[in-house]
């Protein structure tokens, strides 16, 4: 039914801590762990999560650090585990022109707390220059971003991997959306996770997005749900007529699923385009 492999959360872990210790050997200027799979954010870790670093590199040692982290993408992906390193030279790290903005970095400031940091490395806060980089030129940038691929996508069937790779975005779009309006509009995030920026949109309706965010997030859980079933089910040794085999998800259920993601993608966009109507209007 499922036509695609994916992986464990342990195994997700596994790939973690296997990156984390290669980079560190590396020898790094600075780097940096982040994302839902880091230990002190076990909760929010899922079999869709992902791994993700920040590594800032002597302008020498940049070309080695890509074939490495090439290699090491690689074998993560052999076990269907996606492993993203962002790789900076010192020179651009201290510039003007690296890619690592205002959301990214307050996503590195809340993994220094839950221990994101690699054993006597530095964290890459303490090098990226930051000049002009602000909360709403982070979301105005996303929303034009975020706005072109959902309208160019919306008329555009995608297939297999691809598709599987657009339901993704739509599915991740409004979280990700509504904590760069929080970031904007100045709430504290201690926590970045998806539960955490859920309960906060609720309370701060500056931008009243809640009601879309909790349609697309109820979708997720449920994609969610379903994976997990299919893959226990699939997993225990039963007989084809033990009634436990029944609880897994049918074929039918499975590519409805999809569908009803992917019903997903006009509101998601209309949800971009209301936050940039709003962030017109909205005098700093």
């Amino acid at each position: 039914m499922i036509h695609h492999r994916v992986p464990t959360t342990e195994e997700i872990r596994a790939v973690a801590r296997t990156a984390k210790i290669a980079i560190t050997k590396m020898r790094p200027v600075a780097a940096i762990q982040f994302g839902s799979t880091l230990p002190k954010r076990a909760a929010g870790i899922n079999r869709r999560s992902d791994v993700e670093f920040v590594v800032i590199c002597r302008d020498d040692c940049y070309a080695e650090m890509v074939e490495t982290s090439k290699r090491m993408i690689a074998q993560a992906a052999g076990n269907h585990v996606p492993l993203n390193i962002y790789i900076v030279p010192f020179s651009l790290a201290r510039g003007h022109y690296h890619t690592i903005g205002y959301g990214l970095c307050q996503h590195l400031r809340r993994a220094e707390q839950a221990d994101g940091l690699l054993k006597h490395i530095q964290s890459p806060l303490r090098y990226l220059n930051l000049t002009g980089t602000t909360a709403r030129a982070d979301l105005g940038n996303y929303l034009v971003h975020k706005l072109h691929i959902f309208g160019s996508r919306l008329l555009k069937p995608r297939v297999g991997a691809d598709r599987l790779e657009w339901l993704q975005k739509i599915v991740e779009g409004p979280v990700h959306l509504t904590r760069k309006v929080l970031e904007y509009q100045g709430v504290e995030m201690p926590d970045d996770s998806r539960q955490f920026v859920i309960e906060l949109a609720k309370q701060h309706r500056g931008c009243d997005i809640a009601q879309e965010l909790s349609q697309a997030v109820a979708v997720d859980r449920r994609y969610n749900a379903l994976l997990e079933a299919w893959y226990a089910a699939s997993t225990m040794p039963l007989s084809d007529d033990d009634p436990a085999r029944s609880r897994a998800p049918t074929e039918d259920e499975y590519a409805a699923m999809l569908n009803r993601i992917e019903d997903l993608a006009l509101p998601v966009y209309q949800m971009f385009a209301k936050v940039a109507g709003w962030l017109d209007h909205h005098k700093t």
